[in-house]
């Protein structure tokens, strides 16, 4: 009996120490789950603190910065206005002069006349000063002396002296008028011919000495030639001494 009283006691021992030791253990453990809750709360209610004041400060940031942006797009918006007038200044000088230089360059395309030997002799009745330069749309030198001849015209201009006409006579090409009046050198001239007929006979009317090389420019002086007084011809492009001879 003493033996089992003993054991009783010592298991009643044993009971009470393990749940005074439960408890103990038990009681921080719920302390833990309070204060990790606590903490949990006021994480979230800095957060949602926070995120209260960033959205309040939101439009009085856009205020403060709509002042800015406004003044910034007037001062991009002068600038693009005084570089636009400044460009309109700066090209609207020289535009006129351009588009009247163009137009001085590129003239109207003339008519293209028929030529023979009966309208050559009324060329020669015709008052001068006049050059006549007689080509062909295969002449590799022609336009140069188209161009000098031009060239002399406005000297004449400048000078005040009288202007000679210049008349362009293309051996070939007759078929093609719009082809011949598109040329630019072809556009130079005051009157533009082509020949009507045989080109031979024409030749022959003009000079009989010519035998058909171009460029060959015939120089007609002031007074008409009545027949008796030959135009002077020359075979190529006239030098400045033959274009003074007209004076």
């Amino acid at each position: 009996m003493a033996t089992a009283s003993i054991e009783i006691d010592g298991r009643s021992r044993a009971a009470r120490a393990t749940r005074r030791w439960t408890t103990r253990l038990a009681v921080p453990a719920r302390e833990c789950k309070v204060h990790r809750g606590a903490a949990f709360s006021l994480v979230v209610l800095v957060v949602v603190t926070l995120s209260t004041v960033a959205q309040a400060a939101e439009p009085a940031k856009d205020h403060a910065a709509q002042p800015s942006r406004t003044s910034t797009s007037s001062a991009r918006g002068a600038a693009a206005s005084n570089a636009t007038s400044a460009v309109t200044s700066t090209v609207a000088p020289t535009a006129a002069p351009a588009v009247a230089a163009m137009a001085t360059a590129a003239p109207a395309p003339p008519v293209v006349r028929g030529l023979d030997a009966q309208r050559w002799a009324a060329v020669l009745r015709e008052p001068g000063p006049a050059l006549v330069v007689f080509t062909s749309t295969d002449c590799a030198h022609c336009p140069q002396a188209i161009e000098r001849l031009t060239r002399h015209q406005r000297d004449e201009r400048r000078a005040g002296r009288p202007v000679p006409r210049l008349d362009v006579v293309v051996l070939d090409g007759r078929d093609e008028p719009d082809a011949l009046a598109s040329e630019p050198h072809y556009r130079q001239a005051d009157r533009l011919f082509a020949v009507d007929g045989q080109a031979a006979r024409l030749r022959h009317a003009v000079n009989p000495a010519w035998f058909g090389q171009t460029p060959y420019v015939a120089l007609l002086g002031s007074a008409p030639t009545d027949g008796r007084t030959a135009p002077r011809f020359v075979s190529g492009t006239p030098s400045d001494r033959d274009l003074s001879e007209l004076r």
